[in-house]
């Protein structure tokens, strides 16, 4: 049971092996997306990253 406990260390660490590229976004153009805004979420569209 040690055993399992001390690869999950090493498992979270390739757990990301799918990241974009630092120069995209985590969303595309025109996507729908939820937005938080005070007390409120609601659905909006992604227009561009700055």
């Amino acid at each position: 049971m040690g055993s399992s406990k001390d690869d999950s260390g090493t498992d979270g660490e390739n757990s990301g092996g799918d990241l974009p590229d630092s120069n995209s976004s985590l969303f595309s153009e025109g996507e729908k997306v939820l937005a938080y805004h005070g007390p409120r979420i609601y659905e909006a569209k992604f227009v561009r990253a700055m």
